[in-house]
């Protein structure tokens, strides 16, 4: 990925998430993401080098520092064959319900078990209905048949609802 696009699978997932959630603090995505804030600020200041992310000051709270695309960031996020995220959607596309809730059970299963012998609290689990769900993804997903609407509602993860329109 980084030879045909410029950038590494993390990084991509980074841009897609800004993306998604334009206006997300790196706290907000590193909570979304599962990893350390550290990770997040290292990763974003790389982006940040390559012209692809923008932090900018949110003008109604001037401590809190919003993420954003810019213009090269989003001609990058946008769906992509051959990539990750589209061998992903094609698993999820040809995969049924029951299996899905099945495989999501047992990660989350696993995370609890890890996270219980690691000492820390256990996250939040989404349940297989819920938005942030792969089972409800699954279900809101675009067919070939049927173009994805980019301009409905997504819910970011502070709860606030985003809309993004088809421009860039």
């Amino acid at each position: 990925m980084e030879q045909r696009l410029g950038i590494t699978a993390q990084q991509r997932l980074i841009v897609r998430c800004v993306g998604q959630f334009p206006g997300m603090t790196a706290g907000q995505l590193a909570g979304l993401l599962h990893v350390d804030p550290g990770t997040i600020s290292a990763a974003l200041r790389r982006l940040e080098a390559k012209d692809l992310v923008a932090r900018r000051k949110d003008p109604r709270d001037s401590r809190r520092v919003a993420l954003g695309l810019t213009a090269r960031g989003r001609a990058l996020d946008v769906p992509t064959p051959e990539t990750v995220e589209d061998a992903a959607e094609e698993l999820l596309a040809t995969t049924q319900t029951r299996d899905l809730e099945n495989a999501i059970s047992l990660i989350e299963r696993f995370t609890a078990l890890l996270q219980s012998r690691s000492g820390r609290a256990t996250l939040r689990q989404p349940h297989s209905g819920s938005p942030g769900s792969a089972v409800a993804q699954r279900r809101r997903r675009p067919t070939a048949n049927r173009p994805r609407d980019r301009t409905s509602g997504h819910r970011s993860p502070d709860g606030a609802v985003n809309r993004r329109g088809t421009g860039s």
